[in-house]
């Protein structure tokens, strides 16, 4: 049986992307959530990173699920939040990538910068 001693769970671009509703991912993150609570399992909780094609409207349902993450990772709840929306953004613009080779992934560079968000967190969570 495997142990882990935490799980990085960002959050689903490709649920809004295909156009469910903010209700339905944060009811699947929650899920997701729970069962690794319930398995002892601390959870990195990473936002979902934009992509330089979305609509306003999958901006404004990838604003409310990412909301409820950081809202749901308080102290004490078992998830902690990474935020690699803000790390994977361009400059001054939340919606569009840092950089890209396509408008949807994030650039080596980009996914390095998602990766210097989550490091902090994930190294807290094991030391404790």
């Amino acid at each position: 049986m495997l142990a882990p001693a935490a799980v990085v769970i960002i959050a689903g671009v490709n649920d809004v992307y295909q156009g469910r509703s903010a209700r339905h991912v944060i009811e699947q993150l929650a899920s997701m959530y729970d069962l690794a609570k319930q398995k002892g399992i601390p959870v990195v909780a990473g936002t979902i990173i934009p992509y330089n094609t979305a609509t306003g409207d999958q901006n404004r349902r990838m604003r409310e699920i990412n909301q409820w993450i950081g809202k749901t990772s308080t102290t004490g709840s078992g998830v902690w939040f990474a935020d690699t929306r803000a790390a994977a953004a361009a400059p001054g613009n939340s919606d569009r990538l840092f950089e890209s080779p396509d408008g949807l992934h994030p650039s080596p560079a980009g996914y390095r910068r998602m990766a210097d968000a989550i490091g902090p967190v994930l190294e807290k969570v094991l030391d404790k």
